[in-house]
């Protein structure tokens, strides 16, 4: 109850910033991506709940191709404001393990299905240490270990530096995908 009652503040009070942001890139998406401006995808949600996200599209759905100005989006992690929706209408939370691919749901471990115990959320304590660089095993147990352990300091902690790693990443030149889960990485 209280991550929730967080999250509605959270969006309450930087709705002018996520609106503003909402649709300027909403225009930018219009004139560089031109057609399919949405990405909506089945996920894994709190107790194992099936919950469609949606997304600024950044990859050409034929060639699977990303442009520069969609590989921006995804630096700064623009193409994930529609997501705002998904937490004010509950399916996901400000902080909290990443929504995974919902068919991932049939190979987890009983050890890595508590990361349902929490909502999912836009960022989360394995994406501010680098979750591309590691491992799933690895990622698995931080995403436990935060079911575990959350609290709004560290979801304080994780916000920030969710942030702070944002303005970072605007330096570099590409961000990539991880490797598709199959129950043994």
């Amino acid at each position: 109850m209280i991550k929730r009652i967080f999250d509605l503040i959270f969006i309450i009070l930087f709705s002018p910033l996520i609106i503003s942001l909402f649709f300027l890139t909403l225009v930018f998406c219009f004139i560089f991506n031109k057609k399919n401006i949405f990405f909506l995808q089945y996920r894994g949600g709190f107790k194992g709940k099936k919950i469609r996200i949606i997304k600024f599209r950044t990859m050409e759905n034929d060639t699977k191709k990303v442009s520069s100005f969609n590989n921006f989006l995804r630096k700064t992690r623009l193409d994930e404001i529609p997501q705002f929706l998904n937490v004010l209408i509950g399916d996901l939370s400000i902080v909290g393990p990443r929504p995974l691919h919902y068919e991932y749901k049939e190979i987890y471990s009983s050890e890595q299905i508590k990361r349902f115990n929490v909502k999912p959320g836009l960022t989360g304590l394995a994406q501010i240490q680098n979750s591309y660089e590691m491992s799933w095993s690895e990622q698995f147990k931080i995403d436990v270990w935060y079911t575990n352990n959350h609290n709004i300091f560290l979801d304080l902690k994780i916000i920030i530096k969710t942030l702070l790693i944002i303005i970072k990443s605007i330096k570099k030149r590409e961000i990539r995908d991880k490797e598709k889960f199959d129950g043994t990485n």
